[in-house]
């Protein structure tokens, strides 16, 4: 187990939190490396997770689609990480976890990848923070999103 989780730090889930969570929408490891995921935030032990995804010039496309029609854009951003390598969040799929289910911290050459621009993350943060909210009054922002309710009470037997 991990000792430390850092928020704004990029981590590896383990398997066995997506065969207990049994969420069709949560994204699965891959090969133990991809994807990877941002801590958002904790509050109580509970750590607020946020896919990337290195597709980013299809999240980019989705990005101006939705700003061309009026549409609120909440649920995705795009921000470099180490070495320039730009990855797309996304926040429209946002989950809990305990810390007991992340497995390692995902590293690019021996270095803890970190978001470490205040504009990223707090642009991030403001934008999870309204997902979030959405997700309180039972709002659904896609329909691929992860059953958070269902998902925290599952944590809570762990």
């Amino acid at each position: 187990m991990i000792e430390k989780v850092k928020i704004n730090g990029v981590y590896i889930i383990k398997d066995e939190f997506f065969d207990l969570m049994d969420d069709p929408y949560l994204k699965r490891n891959q090969h133990g490396t991809k994807p990877h995921y941002y801590c958002y935030k904790e509050e109580n032990g509970i750590y607020w997770m946020i896919p990337l995804s290195s597709n980013v010039d299809k999240y980019e496309k989705v990005m101006k689609k939705r700003i061309e029609q009026g549409k609120h854009n909440d649920g995705l951003y795009i921000a470099k990480l180490v070495h320039g390598v730009k990855r797309a969040f996304l926040i429209q799929e946002i989950f809990p976890i305990t810390k007991n289910f992340i497995e390692s911290e995902y590293c690019w050459l021996n270095e803890h990848i970190m978001v470490t621009d205040e504009r990223d993350m707090e642009e991030i943060g403001k934008k999870a923070k309204r997902i979030l909210e959405l997700i309180k009054l039972k709002i659904t922002i896609i329909p691929t999103q992860p059953n958070i309710e269902l998902i925290l009470s599952k944590l809570a037997k762990y």
